[in-house]
């Protein structure tokens, strides 16, 4: 799902200290550059920043944390994870395929095998 006003592609050198190879800038300045189009294309899709909040896209983010915490994609999943203080709150761990876990163990060993990908990224299997 793309935003709704798109921010205008950028093609030029980042002097970012994050990534000194950077290409393509986004035009919010705390988001940095991107090595590729296809990277940054993804970042206006699934940054919190650029996704409307009102847009189903937000509302219905794919992983969700017992803190609140909710993310698109898997990786941003599990490197809140690592950081996340949250091992005593309420509430369950959510799995894109819709599978929740009160152990945080439990939701990451299922995450890490499950096989539902995302629309367009080959077959959707069931857990």
């Amino acid at each position: 799902m793309a935003p709704r006003n798109p921010p205008m592609l950028a093609a030029a050198t980042s002097t970012s200290p994050r990534n000194t190879a950077a290409v393509f800038t986004c035009e919010t300045p705390a988001c940095g550059g991107f090595s590729d189009q296809r990277s940054l294309l993804r970042h206006l899709e699934t940054s919190s920043r650029h996704v409307p909040k009102d847009s189903p896209a937000f509302a219905n983010r794919s992983y969700r944390c017992r803190c609140g915490k909710s993310a698109l994609r898997k990786d941003n999943r599990f490197r809140h994870l690592r950081s996340c203080v949250c091992t005593e709150g309420e509430g369950t761990y959510r799995c894109k395929c819709g599978r929740e876990d009160d152990d945080e163990l439990e939701h990451t060993t299922h995450s890490r095998m499950c096989g539902v990908k995302r629309r367009g990224r080959g077959l959707i299997r069931q857990c």
